[in-house]
Parts: structure tokens; C-alpha cells; sequence
């Protein structure tokens, strides 16, 4: 299952990773070809537990240098929130945003926030929200 939705959600992502220079999305820290934004609450030491998280599970690659993939983390109500830039098909397919859900979301939460609750926003180009859930874990932080 790792797999199917890693390569799905690269797919999606490599079409609105173009987002660096706009300073509404808050500061950014970059690793490969992951731009890693942060703001509302979260901090530079989030994105940078965000961005290690990503390169664990292959969605970041360290060794690329040109950004195809944009990730925003916040802080809001208690929450953790992932943002996602994704293609306009993944707001449609439920399947795959139940992949995220229990997948990516999971892992990225797990790993970067101790399996604190962590919403996942799938968003448009210009971080817009089109979609949102609970990340569900399906296994325990260590």
C-alpha cells in the first residue's frame, strides 16, 4: 500500500510545485525537490520534522534539486494540518484520499508530530483547501 499511493501522490503534486517566491504561504525551508511552507503557529523545526518524514517515505527526494512538490504545514485549533498541493483529479477520487488518510498523512504525523491529531488538507496550486480529513493512524508513534 505504500507504494500505490507515494507514486499517486508524486504524480499529483509534480503539477503544482511551483509555488516558491509566494510569501503568503509563509516561510519555507527546502529539501530536494520538496518546498516545505510554514506558518499559523507551526515553526521552522516542524517543516524540518515534516520534510525528514517525507524523504523517509520517498515522497521527498533529497537528491533532485528542482521543486515539484509543495507542503504546508499549520498550526490551528489544536490540530497539526499537512496541505498538500495536488492535481484537480485527487479532490474527485476518494480512493485516493483515503490512501492519504491512513498512508501518507499517517506516516508524516507518526513521524513528524509523535501521532499528535494532524488533519490532511488537499489543496490547489495556490493552498487553497478543496478537501480535508482527520488523518486515521493505523499504527502507533514510538
Amino acid at each position: 500500500m505504500r507504494t500505490s499511493w507515494r507514486q499517486s501522490l508524486v504524480i499529483g503534486a509534480m503539477a503544482f510545485g511551483l509555488l516558491a517566491g509566494c510569501s503568503s504561504n509563509g516561510e519555507k525551508i527546502s529539501v530536494g525537490d520538496g518546498d516545505i511552507y510554514y506558518k499559523d503557529g507551526a515553526t521552522k523545526e516542524d517543516a524540518q520534522k515534516v520534510a525528514d518524514a517525507l524523504v523517509k517515505d520517498s515522497f521527498v527526494d533529497k537528491s533532485k534539486t528542482k521543486t515539484s512538490k509543495s507542503i504546508r504545514v499549520l498550526k490551528t485549533g489544536g490540530k497539526n494540518v499537512l496541505e498538500l498541493v495536488v492535481k484537480d483529479e485527487t479532490f474527485k477520487d476518494d480512493g485516493m484520499l483515503n490512501l492519504l488518510r491512513v498512508g501518507a498523512g499517517s506516516d508524516v504525523a507518526i513521524e513528524a508530530f509523535a501521532g499528535a491529531p494532524t488533519e490532511l488538507h488537499l489543496c490547489d496550486g495556490s493552498f487553497a483547501t478543496k478537501k480535508s480529513v482527520d488523518v486515521e493512524f493505523t499504527k502507533k508513534a514510538t
